[in-house]
């Protein structure tokens, strides 16, 4: 991907700066894990954040109100113990565990699809963002509209960037968030831990396919979890190194 010093200067109007795979603050997770890691990102906001330790949290946009408080209390709880909380910034479990993270002191990583442009213009995201709390990362060009294709190998990065990878809601075979942690069950990059909610059928059958049953927040430690060592499958072939 080619990009010109005019386009350069023209984003750096915007606060929003460019990191290839050559330069120390690019995502060491990503360079490492990834076959195929994105050869430039997008940035807006603290880069030292790509490279602390952080742990997904994802789901869908459809919700209800145990769910919602459930990404709340993981997030408050990974912000205790010192993790960055890591999603794709979407409407939905993605946004309310950001929120959650900004709102207990901690800091958030929003790995983006689609425009960074609008993103960084919120005034929640921009207050967040110029505090040093948050970091905004995409690679897509920062004014890209959504798009299908580009948000599922942004759902990679999101897992690939993360210690660990919390599944709050999913629907059975359907959306982002059931593709996203299917995949990362199949590579076995990283432990994926998923709600045992029988309100949500897809985290029932993400259980089945080897996604790790989690309960109640208070019960267990975000590190111990984090630091778990994932059991790998040879035969199994990750679609990760297919990116």
């Amino acid at each position: 991907m080619n990009i010109t010093e005019d386009v350069i200067k023209e984003l750096e109007q915007k606060s929003i700066y460019v990191i290839t795979q050559s330069d120390d603050a690019y995502p060491n997770r990503l360079r490492r894990l990834l076959k195929k890691a994105p050869p430039l990102l997008y940035y807006c906001g603290n880069i030292a954040l790509a490279n602390m330790n952080s742990v997904a949290i994802v789901g869908s946009r459809i919700i209800d109100a145990e769910a919602e408080q459930y990404a709340v209390s993981l997030a408050k709880k990974a912000v205790a113990e010192g993790y960055v909380v890591c999603s794709g910034g979407a409407i939905g479990i993605d946004r309310i565990s950001e929120t959650a993270a900004l709102n207990s002191g901690g800091c958030c990583i929003s790995f983006l699809a689609d425009s960074m442009i609008k993103k960084s213009q919120q005034p929640e995201i921009r207050d967040a963002v110029m505090n040093g709390k948050m970091l905004l990362l995409s690679a897509v060009k920062p004014d890209a509209p959504f798009n299908t294709g580009n948000a599922m190998s942004r759902n990679r990065y999101i897992y690939a960037m993360s210690q660990c990878a919390f599944v709050v809601a999913s629907t059975y075979n359907k959306g982002g968030t059931w593709a996203g942690a299917s995949e990362s069950i199949k590579s076995r990059l990283i432990n994926t831990y998923v709600w045992d909610n029988p309100k949500y059928d897809g985290n029932k059958q993400l259980i089945i396919k080897g996604g790790v049953e989690i309960g109640d927040p208070e019960l267990f430690s975000i590190a111990d979890l984090a630091n778990a060592e994932v059991q790998t499958y040879p035969e199994q072939l990750s679609l990760f190194e297919d990116i």
